[in-house]
Parts: structure tokens; C-alpha cells; sequence
């Protein structure tokens, strides 16, 4: 769990002979030992847990330390960390679900809840989604937080010791965090030892060693023959002769040799192939076993690699007996490299409601701020816009007596509108022929002719009867000029255009020119189809313009007889020069212009006009002398 970084945090290492309490302080943008305490349980005489708990509780009473954010170590051998790599792309809840249920495998068949946390690292070595992970036995991490309740302590985290070490190492090496080498921590306490393997900045093992400074006390006990008080008190001071294979040192380091051999084999074992045969390049020794005489040359004769001392800086010189709670008090604050925890939900939740008390009051403080603020605005608001809805009150009055004469002024607008309907229609029309017969020639080709170019409306006109086409009399009417009509036809024929122009069409339903009939012809080609000059004519037609893409084949429905009368000495001039002129296909296409000039009113528009043109309409109608809205 990630926390928000302090400027001081305790780290409590609770070992098997000896409590570690440290106090880390910020300042500066560094970070440094403020305070130590240290209570050796073997010199104090302390026998069992309670009493122990009750010396860290005067040590943390003594140091007013009960505020102060802690975390707890949890012995390494308590834990279980393993290296998991998940799919690439996988992070967030989908993550805690597969976290989880490696939890679960990891647990096996166990009864037991446990707890665990995890840190995503780094894809590196062939993994591609690596994640630290680490889980314990949950009934176990709630014993050992219960014992700390009576010292009254500020528990913020729990965290494994193999992590503190690992916090430690890259807090004093940050160069660390680069070398890409595996590298070998070693934590020596005082019954068993912790141990991690780390490169690039990320733990690839971390594991525990029934091997601790006590091994190297027993073995110096029965060669002296004397109790292991007095062996510890020789042991501090003795130089031993690492190089003598009769030294007690060197005989209790050979159980070391054997542990550290096994648990390099279980880690290579495990490991991905770019590592798994890679050397170890540095080994840095901590804990309170490392303190003695030559114990590092030894280590890095046995290993043909550097040794070096793992230790933050406590008074006079180094300590590495502090390395563990050093890399605690680092979680604490927050500043560590790896925050993995295993805090039990109980501290998990205070942490929570601690970390949100301050939110809570701020939230409280900003909720009335902005009530009372909310409230002055909204008296202000509700008198500005009462003088507003005021003045929008005489201004709607005064609209309102404008109403009629727009009314009046509208219906007006509309009558003259609809008037000049036919002008704008038929004052086109012969230009809009024109153009339709430039796009005809265009989509022509040559040896393609047509016979009638016209206007739907004159193609209907010269409606004939079916009886009268199979006789000479049509054919006649359709080629003789009125010029040459007898007088008396011709007037009847004038009497009647006199009755047809009597008839009246209301402006609102006049025909527009929507569309125009031709009737042609096209070569006969042995190599097509009948029909693909003018299917090539359609599609130039479609694609100009002029006219929209319905342009087709005049259906029967369409025709009226008149192009039977129209091809009539056509087809007999093309069968008499069929010699000479070869063989043609006649077609009578239609063709819909895409716009008109004039948009007619909807009959909807129309009764609204009808409604609202009162005053205005009439009083145009009468200036119009009574006129009807026709043409």
C-alpha cells in the first residue's frame, strides 16, 4: 500500500536476542538517524514476551515516540515472497484478481486465511510482467501486531525484514539501482539469516537460512568447554585465524557454506534462463554477524567475488546490526523502494480513516463555506432576476402590440411571394431547356441523333387516341402548320386556345418543369449489347449537373402515343437507306432535372399561411383588384 511521504517514521526490528528501535528524521532532502534504542534481552534478564513488550513500550514512553509512524518487521522465515510474471499489459483490478489467486496457490491446501502484498516491477531478465509477491499466515501477523498494543505505538506498516535490508541497500547505494549483475544480500542474525538476490533494482529472491552468530557461539562454547554466555563474551573480542581449518569460526562457517550453496541452487532453479547461469557479482553482508573479525575476507575468499559491509551510520561508525530497522523506518515514512505489506486489515483500515481524517475536515469545513456562500448568492441571484423578469415583462408587453402589424406585414410578404411563383417558373423554363439540350449533346456521341427534345408538359399536350394512330389523320395534324389550316379550322382551333387560356391554376398547384422527354437514335453496334450506347448516355446524364441520377427509360405507363407518331418517317427513312446508312436502335428516354427553381409550399405552410394572412392577404387581394391567386 502506497503511503504519502513524512518527515519521520520508526523501524522496530524484533530479533531473537536483541530489539532494534530506530528513528529515521527528513530534513534537507536526506534522511538520518535521529534516535536508537537497543535492548539486549539477554543482559536484561528478560525471560518471556511480556516482559520484552513492556521494555519496548517504556522505550518508546522514554523516547515520546507514541505518535510517531511505525513499522514492524516481520521475521523473514514467517513470510513467503515469490517472483511472478503475469501477461503484459495486465495492472490495476484485473491485477488484484490474478494476485489473489496466486495467493491462493501459493496457500495449497492450508485451512489457514492469509495475508498478502505485492509490487509490480520492471520488465527485465525475461519476464515480462514481473511482481514481487509475499504472503503469510494471517492468524500468525495478527498475533505478533496484538503484542504491540499495550506500548501504545503508532503502527502504520508490517513489512518483511528481507525487504528492509533490500530498502537499506538501494537507500545507501542508489548506484545499485542501475547494475544489471546480480548481486547477494546477506542479513546474518542470530538464529537464522536472511537472504535476497537482487540486479537492476529488483529483488529476484529473497529466502531464510537456519544460520545465525549463534552457530559460530555454540561451536566456540564446546571447543572451550564453557557456557554460551561466556563463548559470546570471548567471540566479540576473538580475532579467529580464517585461514586454520581447526578455527571454530571456520568450522561453524562451513554449516553457512552448505545453507548459502542450497539456497543459491533453489534461486537458480527458479530462475529465468538470462540470470539462471549468471555469477553473483557482490555480496554485502549485514546484521550482527557481520561484525566479526574477517568474517567478509573469509566470505569473499570462499566466493572469488567483492565483499563489502551493508551498515547506515549510527554515532561513531558503522552499524550493520540496524540495516533491517533502517530499511523499516525508510516504509514508514514512506520513502522506500519496496512497500509491499502485510499489515492486517484491522491496521490496513486505521491507516485508511487516519490518513482521510484531515480530507473529512477540510470537506466538512468547505461544505458550510460553500452553503453559507451558496445561500448569499442565491438571495443575490433571486433579486437580480426578479428585476429582470420585470423588465422582460414590459418589453413582452410592448411585443404584444406589435403582434398584428407583423401578422399583418407576414401575410403580405407571403401573398407577393406566391405571385411571383409562375414568373420565376415559366421565365426559366426556356433556359433550363437550353441547358438540358448543351448536357444532351455533351453525353452524345457522334452518329447518335436525337428526334424530340421537349418539356414534359408538351408531351403530354399531344395526347393522341389509340384508334387514331392506326390512321393518316394524326400524322397530318402533327405535320401541317396552322398557317395552312382553312380559315374555319383555324378559327375553331383559335376559339379553342381562348377556352383553354380561361382556365384558371391556382399558384399553389402549378406545374414546374421537372423533367424532360427525348426520343433518338443510336447505331446498331455488333459488338454490344442493343442497348449500351444509350445505357453510356444515362450515365454521362447522371453523372453532369443538370439532371439527377433517375434518369430512364420512358415507361409505358409515361407514353401517350405521340412517339409512335414522331418515329413514324423516321423509321421510314432509315429502312429505305438501311444500305447506306446501316441499321439504328431507337429510345425514348426521361430525364428529371435534380432541382427546380421553385420550392411550392407545403399544404401544411399553407394553412398556417391561411390561418395568420388574414388582414395582410385580404388587404393585398384587394389592392391586387380582386384577383384571384392564379395563373
Amino acid at each position: 500500500m502506497k503511503k504519502k511521504t513524512l518527515k519521520s517514521g520508526l523501524g522496530l526490528d524484533i530479533g531473537q536476542t536483541s530489539v532494534k528501535l530506530l528513528e529515521l528524521e527528513q530534513s534537507r532532502g536526506s534522511v538520518h538517524i535521529r534516535d536508537c534504542r537497543v535492548l539486549d534481552i539477554q543482559s536484561e534478564g528478560i525471560l518471556d514476551d511480556e516482559e520484552m513488550y513492556g521494555s519496548i513500550a517504556a522505550m518508546v514512553k522514554d523516547a515520546k515516540w507514541n505518535d510517531t509512524p511505525l513499522c514492524l518487521g516481520l521475521p523473514q522465515f514467517m513470510a513467503t515472497t515469490q517472483v511472478c510474471d503475469f501477461a503484459p499489459g495486465v495492472k490495476g483490478e484485473e491485477l488484484d484478481k490474478m494476485v489473489h489467486y496466486e495467493t491462493v496457490q501459493l496457500a495449497g491446501l492450508s485451512e489457514d486465511t492469509f495475508l498478502h502484498g505485492y509490487q509490480p516491477m520492471q520488465p527485465a531478465y525475461g519476464r515480462v510482467n514481473p511482481v514481487l509477491l509475499g504472503i503469510s499466515r494471517e492468524l500468525s501477523v495478527n498475533e505478533y501486531c496484538d503484542k504491540l498494543k499495550g506500548a501504545k505505538v503508532n503502527l502504520r506498516d508490517v513489512a518483511m525484514a528481507g525487504l528492509g535490508v533490500a530498502n537499506t541497500f538501494y537507500y545507501l547505494h542508489p548506484e545499485q539501482l542501475e547494475e544489471q549483475t546480480p548481486q547477494l544480500l546477506m542479513d546474518v542474525g542470530c538464529e537464522n539469516s536472511t537472504v535476497l538476490v537482487v540486479a537492476g533494482g529488483e529483488v529476484l529472491y529473497v529466502g531464510s537460512m537456519m544460520f545465525g552468530s549463534q552457530n559460530f557461539t555454540r561451536v566456540l562454547a564446546n571447543q572451550m568447554g564453557c557456557s554460551q554466555e561466556e563463548a559470546e563474551k570471548v567471540k566479540r573480542g576473538m580475532d579467529p585465524d580464517w585461514e586454520s581449518a581447526t578455527d571454530p569460526m571456520v568450522i561453524a562457517s562451513r554449516q553457512l557454506d552448505n545453507e548459502l550453496k542450497s539456497t543459491m541452487e533453489q534461486w537458480r532453479g527458479g530462475e529465468k534462463e538470462e540470470l539462471a547461469n549468471e555469477m553473483i557479482a557482490k555480496v554485502w553482508i549485514s546484521g550482527g554477524g557481520a561484525a566479526l573479525k574477517g568474517f567478509t575476507e573469509h566470505i569473499s575468499r570462499n566466493y572469488g567475488c567483492p565483499v563489502e559491509l551493508l551498515a547506515p551510520k549510527w554515532k561513531e561508525g558503522p552499524a550493520p546490526e540496524l540495516c533491517i530497522a533502517f530499511g523499516l523506518a525508510l516504509q514508514a515514512m514512506g520513502m522506500s523502494v519496496y512497500d509491499l505489506s502485510l499489515a492486517p486489515a484491522s491496521v490496513r483500515w486505521k491507516i485508511k480513516k487516519e490518513d482521510r481524517f484531515p480530507c473529512l475536515v477540510i470537506a466538512a469545513a468547505l461544505f458550510f463555506a460553500t452553503t453559507i456562500a451558496g445561500m448569499v448568492y442565491l438571495r443575490i441571484w433571486c433579486k437580480e432576476q426578479c428585476e429582470r423578469y420585470d423588465e422582460k415583462m414590459i418589453e413582452l408587453n410592448k411585443c404584444k402590440n406589435l403582434i398584428p402589424e407583423l401578422d399583418e406585414a407576414q401575410g403580405k410578404l407571403a401573398y407577393f411571394q406566391r405571385m411571383l411563383i409562375p414568373i420565376v417558373e415559366n421565365g426559366r423554363r426556356g433556359g433550363r431547356i437550353l441547358e438540358g439540350m448543351e448536357e444532351l449533346r455533351r453525353a452524345m456521341q457522334p452518329g447518335e441523333w436525337c428526334i424530340y427534345v421537349g418539356d414534359e408538359f408538351s408531351y403530354k399536350g399531344h395526347e393522341v387516341k389509340k384508334e387514331e394512330i392506326k390512321t393518316e389523320e394524326p400524322r397530318r395534324h402533327a405535320r401541317e402548320s396552322r398557317m395552312f389550316m382553312p380559315q374555319a379550322e383555324a378559327s375553331e382551333k383559335k376559339n379553342d386556345s381562348s377556352e383553354a387560356e380561361l382556365k384558371t391554376v391556382l399558384v399553389d398547384e402549378m406545374p414546374l418543369l421537372k423533367a424532360l422527354v427525348v426520343g433518338g437514335y443510336t447505331p446498331r453496334q455488333q459488338k454490344t449489347t442493343r442497348f449500351a450506347a444509350v445505357l453510356n448516355i444515362q450515365n454521362t446524364l447522371k453523372a453532369g449537373e443538370v439532371f439527377s441520377d433517375q434518369v430512364d427509360w420512358l415507361a409505358d405507363t409515361d407514353k401517350n402515343g405521340y412517339e409512335l407518331i414522331v418515329q413514324e418517317p423516321w423509321k421510314r427513312f432509315l429502312a429505305n437507306n438501311k444500305a447506306t446508312l446501316g441499321e439504328f436502335n431507337d429510345f425514348w428516354l426521361k430525364i428529371p432535372y435534380k432541382k427546380t427553381d421553385v420550392t411550392l409550399p407545403m399544404k401544411s405552410e399553407l394553412d398556417k399561411g391561411g390561418k395568420r394572412r388574414g388582414k395582410g392577404a385580404d388587404k393585398a387581394e384587394q389592392d391586387g383588384k380582386g384577383k384571384p391567386s392564379g395563373v
